[in-house]
This record gives structure tokens, sequence and C-alpha cells, in this order.
């Protein structure tokens, strides 16, 4: 009896193992990225901080009230100072995979402009390596110490870490500026997360961020430390590079962003050349079935991820039905077009 029982709890701790997303380094940002994002207001009456295993988040509440987009460049489209910092190959530590601007908290009696994060995606962890910023018109290339890790991978139910980091100069005619980082990590979640218009299989990372910023002027032979702290609640998705919510407090002072999921490819109109398309099961996650829109013409299937990339093309004559399996497609969300006799038809599928 003791065995069948330990057997069961065996049985249901693969079963949710193998139910969470996978989220490793293929997952993460790398140059030539362009990730539209809504940003939004009405987060009060949402349970954001709550968590838990085969959890159901339900942000379908969330109003867009602005789009930005976050683009990722190659090191070698940074200033040249910067350039030279991060593309170093005799300096595997602060070798950057990629880059982008950010912005930076205001600093009283510096002028800071021109300011990157470089980023380093490996097999073992994506982490931030340094920053680039024009302090009083000086560029000035910042490594960390030691890197500031985002995730480990692969990013696992109930795993915790911490790591320290700093960066400092001596600014010429100005004094010195440095930034101390403690950052800890708690993967505190997975499950299903619903946002206005789309649904995704997710993992949820909490991360707590403590900063001290130093400054010192040498005008006035004066220093003081800038003390804050951040906690960012992030939910990341198979196939979108960037969490697909992210809401960061800023003592007290909530910003949220998500994903931008609803391209043109992804809208169902219901005009003269762009009808709607029939197609079950919906979310699916074994063989999807697609009513053809024409048995005796030939009709092209079109399957696009959420990044409008060609997932599957096959043309279909004769028959009233196409079925597909979706067994080697990621979790995520896809456009559906069936194209016959001049006429486009469109669905969006999910992929559980």
């Amino acid at each position: 009896m003791n065995k069948f029982i330990l057997f069961l709890f065996l049985l249901l701790a693969v079963l949710s193992v193998q139910s969470q997303t996978t989220i490793n380094n293929s997952n993460m940002p790398s140059p030539g990225n362009i990730i539209p994002l809504h940003t939004a207001i009405g987060i009060n009456g949402i349970a954001y901080i709550a968590t838990g295993a085969d959890f159901v988040w339900d942000f379908t509440a969330l109003t867009s009230n602005g789009n930005v987009q976050d683009t990722f460049l190659s090191v070698f489209s940074t200033p040249l100072t910067y350039n030279i910092a991060y593309s170093n190959p005799f300096d595997q530590a602060h070798l950057a995979t990629v880059a982008t601007k950010q912005s930076l908290a205001a600093i009283p009696m510096l002028q800071i402009t021109d300011t990157y994060s470089f980023l380093k995606n490996s097999s073992t962890q994506f982490a931030e390596v340094g920053v680039g910023l024009t302090i009083n018109g000086i560029g000035l290339p910042l490594t960390l110490n030691n890197p500031d890790i985002r995730y480990k991978f692969p990013i696992t139910f109930g795993s915790i870490d911490s790591c320290d980091s700093k960066y400092g100069a001596n600014i010429p005619g100005v004094g010195y500026y440095g930034e101390k980082r403690h950052r800890i990590n708690f993967v505190d979640g997975w499950g299903t997360l619903y946002l206005p218009h789309d649904t995704f299989t997710v993992m949820r990372v909490k991360s707590i961020i403590d900063y001290v910023d130093t400054v010192y002027l040498d005008t006035v032979s004066f220093g003081f430390p800038i003390s804050r702290t951040e906690t960012e609640y992030k939910w990341l998705a198979q196939q979108l590079n960037e969490p697909v919510l992210q809401i960061t407090d800023r003592m007290g002072v909530l910003t949220v962003r998500y994903h931008d999921l609803t391209p043109a490819d992804f809208a169902v109109d219901s005009h003269e050349n762009n009808l709607a398309l029939n197609l079950y099961p919906n979310p699916a996650s074994d063989v999807l079935t697609i009513d053809l829109p024409q048995k005796d013409a030939s009709t092209r299937i079109l399957i696009r991820d959420i990044l409008g990339r060609e997932v599957y093309m096959k043309d279909f004559t004769g028959v009233n039905k196409a079925m597909i399996s979706l067994h080697e497609f990621a979790q995520g969300v896809y456009s559906v077009e069936a194209i016959s006799s001049g006429y486009s038809y469109k669905a969006k599928l999910i992929k559980e």
C-alpha cells in the first residue's frame, strides 16, 4: 500500500513537471528583435502578487493606455566606446550578445544620456554584464564586476538564486559615480495567464533588486548615496523573447507592460476578401482540424507564429477538411490563414 501511494506521488510529480512550459536561453532576445508592448492602467483590484503551481492569472481587465517597443541591437551598432568594451573576445566575462537602450532614474546634479544595457545570453544564464552611460557629455562603458543574473536556465519552479554586482568610475571634472545591486530571483509560479486578447502557458519570476547609487562631486567635495528597491513580476512564455507581462513596483509606483499580441495577421475580419476560418479544437494540443472553404479548389494553409514567421505551409485539394499535427509546435499563439480562389480566410490558434 505504501509503495502504491509513493508511486502515485511520483507520477503526479512527473505530470506536474511535464505540464510546465520550458523557458531556456532560446527564449531570450537577440539582435534585431523589435518587440511591441502595451502599457496599461487599471491594475487596481487585480491580484498580481498571488501565485503558485498550476495557477491561473486573470488580467483580462487590463486597459491599454499607450504603446511602446523594445528594440534589441547588435553590440557593434552602439557608440564606439561601448562597442570596444563589450565586443572584446579577450574579455569573455563582458562579451555581450545583445544591447538595448534603457532609461535610468534621475541622479541629482548629473546629466545622464545615451544609456544602454549590455546583455549576455548563454546556455546557463541571461545576465546584464554592464551599461553604457554618457555622463555630463562623457561616454563611459561601466562594466559590472559580476553579472547581474536575470534568469538562470532552465527556469524551474521553486528555484531561488541571488547575485551582487556593482560598477563605478571617476568622471573627469565631475567626481565619481557608481551603483551597487543586490538581486534575488524567485521562480514562484507557473500556469495559465489570461491577457485581454490572448492566453499563455507561463512561468512566473519575481525579482527583488536593491540599488545603491553613489555620487561624489569634486566641485563641492561632497558625496551621497541614493537607495531604492524595485520588485519585478515577470510572466515568461515561449517564443516571445521578453516577458509577456511585467509589473514593476518602484517604491510603491506600479508600471505595467504587456505584449501587443494582435498584429494585423492575427486580426479576424469579416469583409469581402478576409473571411473568418473555422478551426477546432481551439485551444489545441495534438491535432488541429480546419474546415476548408472550397472543396473543389486548391487551398493553401499558412500558419505563422506571433512574430510573423511562417512555421507551416501546405496545399490541400479535393478535401473539405485539413488535419494538421501540432506536436512539433511550441506553446503559444498562431495565425492560421487559408487562401483559396483569391479569398483569404483567417483565424487565431492557441497551442497548449
